[in-house]
């Protein structure tokens, strides 16, 4: 009996979860449309996708959908500000509206990343829906931390060498702190200041960690589940 219901369960198990599947698309999708489009109508993507990702993938629950749709509607609304606004009242606003979209921005990515990481955490068995899962967190540290620079260089122009326009801050720290997460270090860009210095190191400690403990940790429960299904049962 326990066999039949195993066997039951197995091919379910085995299908690729799309609500981990939506959100890796979202993430390198965005990697690829960021230098192609407007920073506003990525960001209109970003916010509401991010919240349909993690709606999917914690539960569904009728307080997830009121986020998204408050965040759907945000997006929007910073998408119409961006192309109707006056130029002046544009500028005079720019910096606090830079900060409120880069705050809200990291504290949707980690609540996605806290979603994923409890479905990892707490998975029976470890098949393609949670090695999907790992990647995506892997993806969401990348962005945290780009943010993160983000909000360093408007708190403190100067903090990374060479300078880069306001504008441009989105598409160069997303480069930058993907290639100081995988250690690569191209050295193009530099960060100057002190608390630069520290978080740049504290990410690619991170990245190393998550490596070396979370995948590795998967890995070996997928080994083990796997060795235990092949054992002839008592």
């Amino acid at each position: 009996m326990n066999m039949i219901e195993a066997d039951q369960r197995q091919p379910a198990g085995r299908q690729i979860n799309v609500k981990h599947l939506f959100f890796t698309i979202l993430l390198l999708g965005l990697l690829l449309l960021r230098p192609l489009l407007p920073s506003a109508i990525v960001d209109a993507i970003f916010v509401p996708g991010m919240i349909l990702a993690a709606w999917l993938a914690g539960g569904r629950t009728r307080r997830s959908l009121i986020v998204t749709v408050i965040a759907g509607g945000a997006a929007l609304a910073l998408l119409a500000f961006d192309l109707v606004a006056h130029e002046q009242f544009r500028a005079m606003i720019r910096q606090p509206l830079g900060f409120a979209v880069t705050f809200a921005a990291i504290g949707l990515l980690v609540y996605c990343g806290g979603v994923i990481m409890h479905s990892l955490l707490t998975a029976e068995r470890i098949f393609i829906d949670e090695i999907i899962g790992t990647f995506n967190i892997y993806l969401i540290m990348g962005y945290v931390w780009s943010y993160i620079y983000i909000l360093v260089e408007l708190v403190s122009p100067g903090s990374f060498h060479p300078p880069t326009p306001e504008d441009a801050l989105g598409i160069r720290f997303i480069y930058f702190s993907f290639i100081t997460l995988t250690t690569v270090g191209f050295g193009d860009t530099v960060p100057v200041s002190p608390m630069a210095q520290m978080l740049v190191i504290f990410e690619a400690i991170m990245g190393q960690f998550y490596v070396a403990v979370v995948v590795a940790y998967l890995v070996s429960m997928y080994i083990t589940h796997n060795l235990a299904a092949r054992k002839p049962d008592d």
